[in-house]
C-alpha cells in the first residue's frame, strides 16, 4: 500500500510549505492536485503566488470537484507521489455546487434559477437535460444545465438532502480509495473547529463534515502532522526529524 500523510493545521501554520517539503523528497514526476478556484481578484493572486513557489517541480491539475476521478487518473499513476491542497476547499466546493441553496451561488445574490452559474471548467459538459437520467426521480433543474451524473461520480448530488448526507458519501467514497491505494499520497487540511461555534447551521454543518473527513483520513494516513507557527509535530506515526530548510512566505 502506498503511504499516506495527513497534515493539518490552522491558516498560515505552515501546512502547504511543509507538504512542498516532503513531496520534494520523491523523484519527479510529482503531481498537485489544486483545489482552489480564482474567486476573486486577492484568490487569483495567492493561487499565482502558490504556482510560482511550486515551480516546475510539479505538474499541477485543477481539481475543484473531481478529486478521486483526478487521483484515479493517468497523472496520478505515473508520479510518485501526489500532493492534495486541500481536503478544505474540496469540501466547500461540493457545498458550494451541489447544495440544496445553490441557487444562491449565482452571478449576483438575488439571482434565480433561471441565472448563469458559474460551474468549475470540468464540469461544464454542454449535454442537452434529455440525456441526464436519474432512476430516482426528475433531476433539478440547476443541475440540467450541463451536467451529468457521470460528473459527479455517484448519484448522491442529484437529491442531495438537508443533512449533507450526499457530501458525506463522497467523503467516504474518498477515504475508501485512499485506504486501498498504491499511490503515496500527501493531503493537506485546516483545523478550522477549535473557535466558538458558528450561529449558521449551514456553518455548523460544514465544520461537522469538515470534522468527520479529517478524522476518516486521519485513520487511514500512516502519518498525520500538525502544524503550528510553521513547526511540524507529527501527532501519528513516525517521529519525523524533518525541518523546514527556508523560511515561510512573508506575505
Amino acid at each position: 500500500m502506498g503511504k499516506k500523510v495527513l497534515i493539518t493545521g490552522g491558516v498560515r501554520s505552515g501546512k502547504s510549505a511543509y507538504a512542498l517539503e516532503l513531496a520534494r523528497e520523491y523523484p519527479p514526476p510529482r503531481l498537485f492536485l489544486a483545489a482552489a478556484e480564482a474567486a476573486d481578484p486577492e484568490m487569483k493572486a495567492r493561487i499565482q503566488r502558490h504556482q510560482k513557489e511550486r515551480g516546475s517541480d510539479f505538474v499541477t491539475l485543477e481539481r475543484p470537484i473531481n478529486l478521486i476521478e483526478a487521483l484515479q487518473g493517468p497523472e496520478s499513476k505515473r508520479s510518485s507521489v501526489v500532493l492534495v491542497d486541500c481536503l478544505t476547499l474540496w469540501l466547500n466546493n461540493l457545498f458550494h455546487y451541489f447544495s440544496k441553496s445553490a441557487s444562491q451561488n449565482c452571478s449576483s445574490p438575488n439571482a434565480s434559477l433561471s441565472s448563469p452559474i458559474a460551474f468549475p471548467p470540468e464540469l461544464r459538459r454542454i449535454r442537452p437535460p434529455a440525456e441526464i437520467g436519474d432512476p430516482f426521480g426528475p433531476v433539478p433543474e440547476i443541475l440540467n444545465r450541463g451536467l451529468t451524473i457521470r460528473d459527479f461520480g455517484n448519484d448522491s448530488f442529484v437529491r442531495r438532502p438537508k443533512s449533507g448526507s450526499g457530501n458525506k458519501k463522497r467523503c467516504r467514497e474518498l477515504v475508501a480509495f485512499l485506504s486501498e491505494s498504491e499511490q503515496d499520497v500527501i493531503l493537506v487540511t485546516n483545523e478550522i473547529g477549535l473557535g466558538l461555534m458558528p450561529n449558521s447551521s449551514r456553518a455548523r454543518i460544514f465544520l461537522d463534515e469538515l470534522g468527520f473527513l479529517n478524522q476518516e483520513v486521519a485513520r487511514i494516513s500512516d502519518e498525520v502532522v500538525l502544524m503550528i507557527c510553521g513547526l511540524p509535530s507529527t501527532i501519528k506515526g513516525v517521529t519525523s526529524e524533518r525541518r523546514l530548510d527556508q523560511p515561510l512566505p512573508t506575505h
